[in-house]
């Protein structure tokens, strides 16, 4: 890991208090010392920042248009103690200072239901050429509705921006490309991509009271498989409020929380809905068997196990719980192994019993690492194609991506986390291994673009439909739906 601006502040601050004491380095005086740690500061300042601009803009305008609510991410007016606010407003204040940029916001209405105003803000802005906004917040569910119509730049074009670095995604010329081009993506300027990592989350309690291994065991040494993951089943369900029903109220060896969770096997066995093909243009991959093979078994999970209980399913609508009422279940020590976001955990921050984080199974022992996806209301970032200096925006956008995977990412990783709300050193290994494993299906992604093609197996399980037929009811759809997609990137 690179040395911080932190660090080094620690690193001085301990030699100033060194040196206070009466004793001094040998051949150095005490403001020699802390003069030295300052330059190396301003040296890993520079390391930071190089390839980028060597001028300064004169203060110009960086607007970045932002959805209400996650705000926080991009902008913070001042220092006020908490963690992430002030790494953000650190990190805002180091770009601003060493380029001569003004980072502003202008946050607006952009949840689902307010996707339509949300996009006209940047086709409207395309059209009349207004230049309005730097750089945009997309709602990574939805913004693909803007990538069609042209409004955003290829981002492999835009100087200083390197998509190959570990401040954007390391997998995104493979599964967000289209024709070797890439129009938006996930970045490390925001921590919402890596709350919304899928995982899965088991109750030591619940272990203990069954005598089951640690997880943890699996995970380390390969073997947390699907197969492994079938066997936990064999723990039956319990009537815990002993009234002759099962529900909520009950326990059992397993829970997932919906439909979603259940489609992010594709990522977890690495069997995506699309592929490129020899033009890398995107196409539809699910006509491979591997994909049937995977609804089948998630129906018989889900509706023929007993001792799977799911939380949200329209085809169980009797049984939807809340999301609080969904956590309770496992903090109240009556499910072993859950299906979750990372972000949960701070949701779990006052259950009573220990709890560990490990990442989805993996197809079997053969596959070589843990996989996974993350929840489609993380931030997807573009640079709106009517943007007026390319090269103040490019270099802005990379600064500020370098330095939050230096500081911001950091804090909410390692601190936020791992310190604040992990429970043991091995639940830090473990999301380690799950941000590793994160990996983009463009199928996914841009499944509302796509008549849902990327939402084929989520659909099966939904509404209950029979795989093969129902892909061949909606494979002319799909088929249409890529080429009147694709055909504006040809």
């Amino acid at each position: 890991m690179k040395r911080t601006l932190s660090t080094l502040l620690l690193a001085a601050l301990l030699i100033s208090a060194f040196a206070a004491c009466g004793e001094k380095p040998a051949g150095n005086t005490g403001d020699s010392a802390v003069t030295t740690a300052a330059e190396t500061a301003a040296e890993t300042e520079a390391d930071i920042f190089e390839g980028l601009s060597t001028k300064t803009y004169g203060g110009k305008d960086y607007v970045i248009l932002v959805r209400e609510g996650v705000e926080s991410q991009f902008y913070a007016e001042e220092e006020t103690g908490e963690l992430l606010n002030d790494a953000v407003y650190r990190r805002n204040m180091q770009v601003e200072d060493r380029l001569g940029a003004k980072i502003s916001i202008r946050s607006e209405p952009g949840g689902w239901d307010q996707q339509g105003s949300f996009l006209k803000l940047i086709s409207s802005s395309v059209a009349a050429d207004e230049g309005a906004y730097n750089l945009v917040d997309g709602y990574a569910a939805y913004i693909g509705n803007a990538l069609a119509n042209g409004n955003f730049v290829d981002l492999t074009t835009v100087p200083y921006i390197d998509l190959t670095k570990e401040w954007w995604a390391s997998t995104i010329m493979e599964t967000m490309s289209i024709n070797g081009k890439v129009y938006l993506s996930p970045s490390d300027i925001t921590t919402n991509l890596w709350s919304s990592i899928f995982c899965m989350m088991f109750n030591q309690t619940y272990a203990d009271n069954y005598g089951i291994e640690s997880p943890y065991t699996w995970v380390k040494d390969g073997t947390w498989t699907y197969n492994k993951m079938l066997d936990l089943t064999k723990y039956a369900r319990s009537d815990v409020d002993g009234n002759g029903e099962f529900d909520q109220h009950d326990s059992y060896p397993l829970i997932f929380n919906n439909s979603l969770a259940l489609n992010n096997f594709h990522e977890a066995f690495n069997i995506p809905t699309t592929k490129l093909d020899e033009e890398g243009f995107p196409v539809s991959n699910l006509a491979d068997p591997r994909i049937e093979w995977l609804v089948a078994e998630a129906k018989e999970l889900i509706y023929d196990n007993e001792n799977v209980y799911i939380a949200s399913l329209p085809a169980f609508d009797w049984r939807s719980i809340s999301h609080t009422d969904y956590l309770s279940m496992f903090s109240d020590n009556r499910a072993f192994l859950m299906t979750a976001l990372l972000g949960f955990s701070s949701d779990l921050r006052d259950m009573k019993s220990d709890y560990g984080i490990i990442p989805y199974p993996k197809y079997d022992e053969k596959q070589e690492r843990y996989q996974t996806y993350a929840m489609d209301t993380y931030s997807l970032l573009g640079i709106p194609a009517d943007v007026k200096d390319i090269d103040f925006t490019g270099c802005i956008t990379e600064a500020l991506a370098r330095v939050s995977n230096d500081t911001v990412i950091p804090t909410y990783m390692e601190t936020m986390l791992k310190e604040k709300y992990a429970r043991d050193e091995d639940t830090i290994l473990m999301i380690d291994i799950i941000r590793d494993g994160l990996t983009l299906d463009f199928g996914v992604v841009f499944s509302s673009q796509l008549e849902r093609a990327g939402w084929h197996t989520r659909d099966c399980l939904e509404f209950d439909y029979e795989y093969a037929s129902y892909l061949k009811k909606m494979e002319k759809k799909y088929t249409a739906a890529f080429d009147a997609f694709l055909q504006k990137f040809r």
